[in-house]
């Protein structure tokens, strides 16, 4: 202790001393003290007024200085130097630039929700549907406030129903004997009327319930009934469906019928543009509608319906074409425990076509184990409801979205919420998703991974919302994902769980993931905030703030960037123009990694239950992997941190153009508080401080245990101890002296002094 080291070398930061003198004439006729008035002080000769203007600094001898620079700059090569988050950025972190120049926070905008949706004032939309569940044979979908009739009966016997040149009538109840197809004188079956209609003509069906399956084949029909409350088609048992669509059929329609039966309610195997539209498909014993290009190429819209309580799959499709439009998929029950899904997207068991899907402004809600299942196939999503998830009961997952074995994907302004197990999963497939909230889980909102093949999956995420899911935000496994305007907030937290975003490695791969991630916001994660392992990631103009310790009170960090523990493979992360705020425990970690942060601010990094913790950037070795970190920091400011601004541990560590300042020690018994920490226990790493401002600290400015340190061309300003060295597991510190250093309070206009007071340094980080 006592030992000093004059490091009086020309200032960088500061203006020279002779710039600081207010006059010039000659010292015999200069005043002396005792010449000035009350509350004037003697200053290079002249009285002036005691205290400083706003903006100057008061120094020792009552003189006034105007720092050359802003707080946030550095007096660099004669001007200053913007730290932390550049000047001239478009728009804050976290928000997106547009293209009439304005910024779009990060989330759905204010006027960004689709028709039949309202936004949330909380960077999320909300569907306009009823509180409680519709009646059976009711239906709503988005926009729809309250449960409605799927359509209405009208007040006679054929209700609304289109009449024309080629309309012939059908009523079960005609008893006359001498049926014809005319209005007086009905058909009295559905065979019979099909086979007497024109091809594109029109059968008009009066109320009853008619039994036997229909077939339609080799010419178009147009089946119209009066309304589902009043007209029911009833399968058989033996074909396939209660209606069964052939080949040579294009162009046939399906209205205002309800439809059930013990087999499939509607079997479509091979025609054209045909139109399902207002209808009740229920409690049929299979599908409700089954759609496959067995006889042909199959097209099908499915408009204004209910398809509820069906066994199995509410609406699939192998290779047809197939539109869903303004309905609802609810209520499908499991079929021998298993199923039970909305809506099913596979290929051609005949030739391997994909279905090509396209659902919008529809419901699907209170299905069992996904809500929609896309494999191998295409699939657009727009202004939909997919919710409500339940278990088959056999311990699957409850999903809402399933994409697998090379699918591709297009979700847009829709809403995924209430499944149980998670949002949407992302297996070997493409998914881009858009303007859309995916909320409330006790899984991961979005998983994206390889399928069994070893595929990678591809996320696209753009101005949507990730929002309470017990596990993750955002899942990314061995895949890609590009996340721009997005905000993922995950709320709850288990033991291990409630994290932001996990970018990790497949471990059945040995594949990397990498992300970019841009303009986006991670708030009130619960446990991690962001975390890389054995990945990369870069993150630009972001937000990471506010995330809370899990239920033990540990953890809360922001961003953690770890190698992979069971296999070799390397982590990096880069942080440009960042904000970090507001965490506990670890703004950001680098463990075995590469980091790169530059022109980003750290700000207010708390603790967690975890004693002495709240450090702004930490950077270690990773003992199990035996590699060392490596981590640049450029122009960027860490401030009020707890325990120490910056650490590093058998690491590299290089800080440029960095401002630390106003690092406190710990609140339980005000021990630590450092600016920059180098520790070695393994003689590894050197930490460079360059052209760097460190002020405030509680404790020490800089202070090295059995590490070494270069300093060059650094502003240590206001701290109990200018530069501290001590021993540490029997290794010497090193200091090494580049020049240009400069301490002192307020200003660091002196030399430094270099102490060894034996005191400790942090402790390391547990597991």
């Amino acid at each position: 202790m006592g030992r000093s080291l004059a490091l009086n070398l020309p200032a960088i930061l500061l203006l020279s001393a002779s710039q600081l003198a207010c006059g010039g004439e000659d010292a015999e006729s200069l005043p002396a003290e005792e010449d000035c008035g009350p509350g004037e002080v003697l200053v290079d000769g002249a009285c002036v007024p005691s205290g400083c203007p706003e903006g100057q600094i008061e120094l020792a001898d009552g003189s006034c200085y105007a720092p050359p620079c802003g707080a946030n700059e550095l007096f660099i090569d004669e001007q200053c130097t913007t730290v932390g988050l550049p000047a001239d950025m478009p728009c804050p972190p976290g928000e997106l630039p547009i293209t009439d120049g304005g910024c779009q926070p990060a989330g759905i905008p204010s006027d960004g929700c689709a028709p039949g949706f309202v936004h949330d004032g909380d960077r999320g939309c909300e569907a306009i549907l009823p509180a409680t569940p519709c009646a059976p044979g009711t239906l709503a979908v988005p926009g729809d406030a309250e449960c409605r009739e799927i359509a209405p009966c009208g007040s006679t016997p054929w209700g609304d129903i289109p009449v024309d040149s080629t309309t012939v009538y059908v009523d079960q109840s005609y008893s006359g004997g001498d049926s014809d197809g005319t209005e007086l004188k009905p058909w009295t079956s559905l065979p019979q009327a099909i086979g007497a209609a024109t091809s594109g003509g029109i059968v008009a069906i009066a109320a009853g319930s008619y039994g036997g399956s229909i077939t339609i084949a080799n010419k178009p029909v147009r089946l119209w009934g009066r309304c589902p409350d009043m007209v029911e088609l009833v399968g058989s048992a033996n074909p396939s469906g209660a209606v069964n669509i052939h080949a040579g059929a294009d162009g046939s329609e399906l209205h205002n019928l309800a439809i059930t039966g013990p087999k499939l309610g509607i079997a479509h195997f091979g025609s054209t543009a045909v139109l399902a539209e207002q209808l009740w498909i229920h409690d049929c014993g299979m599908e409700g509608l089954y759609a496959e290009n067995e006889t042909g190429e199959a097209t099908l819209t499915l408009r204004g319906s209910l398809v509820e309580n069906n066994v199995a799959v509410g609406v699939s499709s192998f290779g047809a074409t197939l539109t869903v439009e303004r309905s609802s998929i609810r209520g499908t029950q499991p079929q021998a425990g298993v199923l039970g899904y909305g809506i099913v997207a596979a290929p051609s068991p005949n030739d391997d076509t994909p279905t090509v899907l396209t659902v919008r402004s529809s419901l699907i809600d209170d299905n069992r184990h996904l809500g929609a299942w896309i494999s191998a196939s295409i699939a657009t999503v727009e202004a939909t409801v997919v919710r409500g998830t339940l278990p088959e009961g056999n311990g699957m997952p409850a999903e809402g979205l399933w994409l697998d074995n090379g699918s591709f994907g297009e979700l847009s302004s829709s809403v995924v919420e209430d499944n149980l197990t998670g949002g949407i999963n992302v297996l070997g497939s493409e998914a881009t998703i858009t303007a859309t909230v995916v909320r409330r889980s006790s899984g991961d909102g979005i998983h994206v991974m390889p399928d069994a093949s070893g595929m990678p999956g591809t996320l696209t995420l753009q101005s949507s919302l990730i929002d309470d899911h017990a596990a993750r935000g955002i899942g990314l496994h061995g895949s890609s994902a590009t996340i721009e305007a997005t905000a993922i907030r995950t709320t709850e937290a288990l033991d291990l769980g409630g994290w932001g975003i996990e970018i990790s490695f497949d471990l059945d791969n040995a594949a990397p993931s990498s992300a970019t991630i841009a303009y986006s916001l991670v708030e009130r994660a619960s446990d991690l905030g962001l975390l890389v392992l054995g990945s990369d990631v870069t993150i630009e103009a972001s937000v990471v703030r506010d995330t809370q310790p899990r239920a033990d009170g540990r953890h809360g960090s922001g961003v953690i960037i770890q190698d992979a523990l069971e296999i070799d493979l390397s982590a990096s992360g880069t942080l440009r123009s960042c904000l970090l705020e507001s965490n506990h425990e670890l703004s950001v970690l680098v463990t075995g990694a590469q980091a790169l942060i530059e022109t980003s601010e750290i700000r207010n990094t708390l603790a967690s239950a975890f004693p002495l913790s709240g450090r702004g950037i930490h950077a270690q070795d990773n003992p199990a992997t035996a590699h060392m970190s490596n981590a640049e920091v450029y122009s960027t400011i860490v401030e009020q941190s707890s325990i120490a601004g910056v650490t590093s541990l058998d690491s590299d560590l290089l800080l440029e153009r960095v401002i630390v300042r106003d690092s406190v020690s710990d609140p339980q018994d005000d021990t630590f508080g450092d600016g920059v920490v180098a520790i070695s226990l393994l003689g590894l790493g050197t930490t460079r401080i360059h052209s760097s401002r460190i002020s405030g600290s509680d404790r020490a400015a800089c202070a090295t245990f059995g590490a070494r340190m270069i300093l060059e061309s650094v502003a240590l300003a206001c701290q109990a101890i200018d530069i501290n060295g001590e021993t540490a597991s029997g290794l010497d510190y090193q200091i090494d002296n580049q020049g240009g250093n400069l301490c002192g309070c307020p200003v660091p206009f002196g030399d430094c002094q270099l102490l060894s007071t034996g005191i400790a340094p942090p402790p390391p980080l547990p597991d």
